[in-house]
């Protein structure tokens, strides 16, 4: 974390220092190859390129993986249905899993082909997620509140750390997400909480087979 921290932080002074604002606003998500063509001649701009493609295969495998075991962890728990959770028998990995997420990544793919630029992709999908962000982790401040309310009488620490500071901080989350869907475009609303919403019915309805289970 100190390392990405590190490294953010000296690629932002580099940019401030190296272009002018003009060139910033030019080249907007090209701002990497902007930087080494001008500090290190054209060369070595078309290398930040492959750089850039490298490190963008390596995110989609990351977030692949991100989504698949949240897949599995939910299904193994019982959040989801069950078959999310089966392994391979031979390479032991959650393939259906796997094979869900490529649908739904292809799906969105070619939903995203019918929008104007990436650049309008890029901003309707980081706004979006920044608004499901904040609606996940203000629910988990105000569960991890819920589920430690009963350290409220252990001292005035605890108190802070496990119940009062969670709960305030999901609050102030769910207050920005509020605050903030006005000022969104329809396409960034339909994305932010229709991904909520859809999220939400498998959960609903795994829960009615699980409730169903438990009452025969």
């Amino acid at each position: 974390m100190v390392f990405l921290m590190a490294f953010f932080l000296i690629f932002i002074v580099i940019t401030l220092l190296g272009l002018s604002d003009a060139e910033i606003q030019h080249y907007n998500t090209n701002v990497i190859f902007a930087i080494a063509e001008k500090l290190l001649g054209p060369t070595w701009g078309y290398v930040a390129i492959i750089a850039v493609l490298l490190s963008t295969v390596g995110t989609v495998e990351t977030q692949m993986l991100q989504f698949t075991r949240t897949l599995f962890a939910k299904s193994r728990d019982g959040a989801l249905h069950e078959r999310y959770a089966r392994l391979h028998p031979h390479w032991r990995t959650p393939h259906i899993a796997i094979l869900f997420i490529w649908i739904a990544g292809l799906a969105l793919l070619l939903m995203s082909s019918y929008l104007p630029t990436i650049n309008v992709i890029l901003q309707d999908s980081i706004t979006a997620i920044g608004f499901q962000i904040c609606f996940y982790l203000g629910l988990t401040g105000l569960a991890c509140g819920w589920y430690y309310r009963k350290v409220l009488t252990q001292g005035a620490w605890l108190a802070v750390t496990h119940v009062i500071w969670p709960a305030v901080s999901g609050i102030f989350l769910f207050f920005i997400a509020l605050y903030s869907v006005p000022t969104f475009d329809w396409v960034t609303n339909i994305v932010g909480m229709g991904g909520i919403v859809i999220g939400a019915i498998p959960l609903l309805l795994n829960r009615k087979r699980i409730w169903s289970m438990r009452a025969g």
